[in-house]
């Protein structure tokens, strides 16, 4: 009896593993949501008016998420749910062609317990902005703005002369600061 519950368990093992394998890597959570995306665009392609909902299980964007993906797309950049963020936490990101991405937080001002270090502080589109380094070595522009601390890094986007030109427009697209870098204005 003992030789039989083990020779079960070891088949049931084996199919397991099986299934796993044959299913590839495990894969980052970005890639998934380009497979869901494509799984999505390609059923909307075929006709069929809803995607798939075994492969979209993303909840809906909160308020937070939404705010920063309508900025973004205002300055011609799509925007994506680069994490699933519950209440007003958000975690935004672009492909921008190539290897290059961008990537936009946003946190309730006060809730941000990360641990970084200030490099630098300058004024832009009338905020102050923060150059700093978390403890984990990633580096990043932090600023406040309506009630939200945002951090924002990454490749610069194309159409923008640098970093600084699209934080900006960024910080105006978002309602913010100096509005006079009007988002709908050509990029620097």
């Amino acid at each position: 009896m003992f030789r039989s519950r083990s020779w079960i368990a070891a088949v049931a093992l084996v199919a397991v593993l099986a299934a796993c394998s044959s299913a590839g890597p495990a894969t980052p959570d970005r890639s998934v949501r380009a497979s869901r995306d494509a799984s999505a665009d390609a059923s909307a392609a075929a006709g069929d008016p809803s995607p798939n909902p075994l492969h979209d299980t993303r909840p809906p964007l909160n308020a937070q998420e939404s705010k920063i993906i309508d900025a973004l797309a205002t300055l011609g950049i799509e925007g994506k749910q680069a994490e699933l963020n519950p209440f007003r936490h958000a975690s935004i990101w672009a492909e921008l062609g190539g290897e290059a991405e961008l990537f936009i937080h946003a946190n309730p001002v006060g809730t941000d317990n990360s641990d970084f270090s200030v490099l630098a502080e300058r004024r832009v589109a009338e905020i102050t902005v923060q150059r700093i380094e978390h403890s984990s070595g990633i580096v990043r522009d932090r600023f406040e703005c309506a009630g939200a601390t945002y951090g924002a890094e990454g490749a610069v986007p194309p159409g923008f002369k640098d970093f600084e030109a699209f934080l900006s427009r960024l910080i105006a697209a978002l309602g913010c600061g100096d509005t006079s870098a009007s988002p709908s204005s050509s990029p620097d």
